[in-house]
């Protein structure tokens, strides 16, 4: 054997030395330091940081790469990727929220009794002004929860709150959304908001959840931290985590039939009619979850639910490889409540020799117990596919109907 080859082979031995030699020190604050470093190595990206500073390096966690708090938030599970398109959106749609008017006429009444022959100055002399119809339902809204949370405290005041009447007054949680005031304003943003609703929904309701708290700071939970405001800062992760405000887009331009729904609908804004046939009762509905791992007790937060109960597939800590073990955290996750209908497409829209089609809604929130069977009414949302839960449930297994599984059973036995 040569000198190279005996020393390559040296070499060879002491790396293998190296890699079986087993750790000395398995101390928790060991773990989480290593992790930490390992983390602060992985490719960069541009994320969203909630409490830990922007910094001006270019490092994973906001900050520069030996930041400290950068690398803890980044262990926090503080880090999410952005969509700039969503980003411009919800600025634009908060923008709208706050600029958009009306114009309505107010006459002077002071010009009344002066003398008939200024009749007609009286009436030149209306003036215009402008009515903000956002602004003016924010105020609803709030109303409504303060005066919920008063009832709370107090639930000998109940008889002297004041019912409202408007027809959408009484959503205290759902800022109602008129498309033509949406397209007159911004036709860009219109058709965005239209093409790609499921993609840009969570920022309008950011949007939604900006413009309130900033008109009325008493919306805010107290429990939150006050000493920085989060909710103006475009990248904080509670605008979708601790977010209860939905959208209800309505009066859109075309009204379509129950069987025109097809794959080049899925994930845009649409407006269909039918009538109610049945309906469910009220169940909650995990929105976004909040997991901690049992292994190392680290929490993935902001994990959104793909139509099913979803877990993290992997723990954050990279020395971690735990894949099954996660406990959801209620106090963490955001919940709501949910409905789904049974809906039947009008006796008008029905080709002739044809049967009536049907298919299922799913409302959230407020919106639930609005309808009975038999109702009539037109829905906005958008269209989506819901994945097998039943087959979801069974990995690495073909799915089949029920009729054929019972047929091998029958032939089986």
């Amino acid at each position: 054997m040569s000198q190279e080859e005996s020393s390559l082979q040296d070499d060879i031995m002491s790396i293998d030395i190296d890699r079986q030699a087993p750790a000395t020190d398995n101390d928790d604050s060991n773990e989480r330091a290593a992790a930490i470093a390992e983390v602060s190595v992985l490719p960069e990206i541009t994320p969203t940081t909630q409490g830990a500073p922007a910094g001006t390096g270019t490092g994973r966690g906001g900050g520069t790469r030996g930041s400290s708090e950068a690398d803890e938030a980044l262990m926090a599970g503080d880090v999410q990727a952005l969509d700039e398109a969503g980003v411009e959106v919800r600025g634009l749609f908060l923008e709208f929220l706050y600029k958009f008017w009306q114009p309505i006429e107010k006459e002077d009444e002071d010009n009344d009794d002066d003398n008939d022959e200024d009749n007609d100055d009286a009436s030149a002399s209306a003036s215009m002004n402008r009515y903000y119809p956002y602004i003016e339902q924010a105020e609803r809204m709030a109303k409504l929860q303060l005066s919920s949370h008063d009832d709370d405290d107090d639930e000998d005041d109940n008889n002297n709150h004041e019912v409202p009447t408007s027809s959408n007054s009484g959503f205290s949680t759902t800022l109602f959304a008129d498309y033509t005031h949406v397209n007159t304003y911004d036709t860009d943003l219109a058709e965005a908001i239209v093409s790609d609703y499921i993609r840009f929904e969570s920022y309008l309701r950011q949007a939604i959840q900006s413009f309130l708290y900033d008109l009325h700071p008493d919306l805010q939970d107290p429990t939150q931290n006050n000493s920085s405001s989060t909710d103006n800062d475009p990248n904080s992760n509670d605008d979708t985590f601790k977010n209860k405000y939905f959208i209800a887009m309505h009066n859109l331009p075309s009204l379509l039939p129950l069987r025109s729904l097809r794959t080049d609908r899925i994930g845009a804004l649409s407006s269909v009619s039918g009538t109610v046939t049945r309906t469910s009762d009220v169940r909650p509905e995990l929105l976004v979850g909040c997991f901690r791992c049992h292994k190392c007790g680290i929490t993935a937060s902001n994990i959104a639910q793909q139509y099913h109960y979803t877990r993290p597939t992997l723990c954050r800590n990279p020395r971690c490889e735990n894949r099954r073990d996660f406990l959801l955290e209620l106090n963490g996750s955001t919940f709501c409540d949910w409905q789904k209908l049974r809906v039947q497409e009008n006796s008008s829209d029905v080709p002739p020799g044809c049967m009536p089609r049907s298919m299922d809604v799913i409302v959230r929130n407020e919106m639930v117990e609005r309808c009975k069977a038999g109702d009539s009414v037109v829905f906005v949302g958008s269209l989506v596919v819901i994945p097998d839960g039943s087959a979801l449930a069974r990995a690495g297994e073909a799915p089949q109907s029920s009729r054929d599984i019972r047929r091998n059973d029958e032939a089986s036995g």
